[in-house]
């Protein structure tokens, strides 16, 4: 299967919208042809749900044994109490600093205080798996902050900055924490979203 011309044009305007319009057309070409490939060794039959498919959303840690990782503890609890489940969409369960884990450190870590990546792949063996990647929200503690503020790679250009005087006055979000945050990098004082 291909990309339809006007698929292709829609992913190429998010894509320069996201990462600057200078990115270059080589990069444009790659990404679309990853995304050609994937869509080629998909099986669409096999992904789609039903009626019949039980879907269980969980935090990794939302049933705890004394003496166990977490996510040993729910793959047991599903295994013997949730048999009809097929698929199990664990919250993120990578290293964070805060949001209820969706302010990641290390998006290659599972944390150690839930577990493993073996106890994910455990999970993984009876059941379907679904998975947050959260690319929308990084730890100011995570490698890509710090090589940001830096003005290293990979990191630099990651982040949205905003002029201080922008008019944010439309922005509306269940939160009272200001919008933007003033951090100081070596091209001088930044205001990030």
């Amino acid at each position: 299967m291909t990309i339809l011309p006007r698929d292709a044009r829609r992913i190429e305007e998010h894509l320069r919208f996201l990462y600057s319009s200078n990115i270059g057309d080589d990069f444009v070409q790659r990404y679309l042809h990853l995304v050609a490939e994937n869509i080629r060794t998909a099986d669409a039959e096999t992904s789609k749900w039903d009626e019949t498919d039980v879907i269980l959303i969980t935090y990794g840690d939302s049933i705890r044994k004394r003496g166990e990782k977490p996510l040993l503890t729910l793959d047991a609890f599903l295994r013997r109490r949730l048999g009809d489940v097929s698929c199990v969409h664990i919250l993120p369960f990578f290293p964070y600093s805060s949001d209820d884990g969706f302010s990641i450190i290390d998006y290659e870590r599972v944390d150690p205080q839930l577990g493993t990546w073996d106890d994910i792949r455990k999970i993984n063996r009876k059941f379907d798996l679904q998975i947050d990647l959260v690319i929308n929200h990084v730890s100011q503690h995570s490698r890509w902050f710090r090589n940001y503020l830096k003005g290293k790679s990979p990191g630099a250009g990651f982040f949205i900055e905003v002029d201080a005087n922008a008019d944010l006055s439309r922005v509306v979000r269940p939160r009272s924490l200001p919008l933007l945050t003033k951090f100081q990098t070596t091209a001088g004082p930044r205001w990030l979203w």
